[in-house]
């Protein structure tokens, strides 16, 4: 098991959390109501929720737990899962025993549906506001009017508020999707509606048979796919600033090298981290070594049995010296926003944007199966260790605040403006209009694209 900085867009400070799940009970699709919950899915359940306290008591780098006391709260757990209304209430059951652990990286992924449930939008906190990011083309979320730009009032019973939201997100996309939502939005022009949005359903496979050939092609596409999707985007003004997308740090060192490489023909480079969930530990490592010419305490990892200091070395004799701007917004997660973090510490780099996520342990992600004809798979995942970095503080829960916070409104999300890019070129000397900024890295649309 590799060490992984992964995001879990599960926030951990939400009270209420089975509350929540309970609130829409009422609404479950009415195959699952019908369903019930027999002796077979009842041991199922309890036997995730027996082999989730076990890692739990194996790995979990706090053994007091932050003051939860497992062995109690799993008594009440399981009692409840032998009364539960449906398989989405015990699965509920099962989830809030992890989540009363208030940790951004423990969390319970259950067995996939065999339906996925797609809402047609995205959507993303900027500043205190929740904003659709994306509408897809032909959706049911296009049909009703929902507009890139819209700021979210409520979400079905839920006011969108950045410290409790991704509870509510887990729910919905995780946990329990539904077949419907009711959005209430405002749009650019202040008017505000209320939407009820019909989510697409697509059947799959609970189990693929590789000798049918139409999902065997079906899967071969779907990796396919996903190895061609580049680790990097990058873009260079002329000699004096290289644009480096980093989407994600769960990609291997050479590719890092590589741009790298490109960086030291620049006087600056722009590293726009934003929407970067994190990733792998070693390659974060690897980064923040290209810009010190010695090496660098990025943080002290507490486990169970230590503190260890993690240390960049440096990658070459001469590393970039150039300047450094980084991006991020809300959606920055752990090892962006440590890359982000040390470098403001350091004075390597001037941060642009908005407050990061806040989600900032290291983490295993433990595959798991329950049943033995009929298997089911789940996941668990538990945070093995803590980040401190050298200043003594902690980034869970917290984030890292930008040098320059630059939010977006959402007429600049409607018209594609990105002002935080235009300032971050502001600060390596290039002036350049949010319009022309919001060109970079725009692809190119296809079939089904989000507008």
């Amino acid at each position: 098991m590799r060490q992984c900085l992964a995001v879990s867009r599960r926030l951990s400070n939400a009270a209420g959390f089975l509350a929540i799940c309970c609130l829409f009970a009422g609404s479950t699709p009415s195959q699952a109501r019908a369903q019930g919950v027999n002796k077979e899915t009842t041991e199922r359940g309890r036997k995730m929720l027996a082999q989730i306290r076990k890692d739990l008591k194996e790995f979990y780098y706090d053994t007091t737990y932050q003051g939860f006391d497992i062995d109690a709260r799993f008594e009440i757990a399981d009692s409840a899962i032998r009364s539960a209304r449906d398989p989405n209430h015990m699965l509920a059951i099962i989830a809030d025993y992890v989540h009363e652990l208030k940790d951004s990286h423990t969390n319970f992924y259950p067995p996939s549906k065999v339906a996925r449930i797609d809402y047609g939008f995205t959507s993303g906190f900027f500043g205190d506001s929740l904003f659709i990011t994306s509408v897809k083309k032909g959706s049911d979320a296009e049909k009703k009017g929902l507009k890139r730009g819209d700021v979210v009032l409520q979400f079905e019973a839920f006011k969108p508020d950045r410290k409790t939201f991704n509870t509510v997100r887990y729910v919905y996309y995780a946990l329990s999707p539904r077949e419907r939502l009711q959005l209430q939005v405002r749009s650019t022009d202040s008017a505000q509606r209320q939407l009820n949005i019909e989510a697409k359903v697509t059947m799959g496979e609970r189990i693929i048979d590789y000798d049918d050939p139409i999902q065997r092609t079906r899967a071969i596409d779907e990796y396919d796919a996903a190895v061609r999707r580049p680790d990097h985007y990058y873009m260079s003004l002329g000699d004096s600033v290289l644009l480096w997308r980093m989407p994600s740090f769960a990609v291997g060192t050479d590719g890092v090298d590589a741009m790298m490489k490109r960086a030291k023909k620049h006087r600056s480079v722009v590293l726009d981290l934003r929407n970067n969930g994190g990733g792998l530990v070693s390659t974060m490592l690897h980064l923040v070594g290209h810009f010190f010419d010695r090496e660098v305490p990025v943080y002290d990892l507490k486990t169970r049995k230590k503190n260890e200091p993690m240390i960049a070395k440096p990658r070459s004799k001469e590393p970039y010296r150039g300047m450094l701007v980084i991006l991020i917004n809300s959606n920055s997660a752990s090892a962006s926003e440590i890359t982000s973090r040390i470098m403001q510490l350091e004075g390597r780099a001037v941060i642009v944007g908005d407050r990061s996520a806040g989600l900032v342990t290291t983490a295993y992600s433990l595959p798991r199966e329950v049943g033995f004809t009929q298997v089911l798979s789940y996941t668990v995942q538990v945070s093995i260790s803590d980040v401190v970095m050298p200043d003594g503080q902690r980034l869970e829960h917290i984030g890292v605040t930008p040098d320059h916070m630059i939010i977006p409104t959402g007429a600049d999300m409607a018209a594609r403006r990105d002002p935080a890019m235009a300032k971050a070129l502001s600060v390596v000397g290039v002036t350049i209009s949010p319009e022309e900024a919001g060109m970079f890295f725009r692809p190119q649309p296809k079939k089904g694209d989000s507008k």
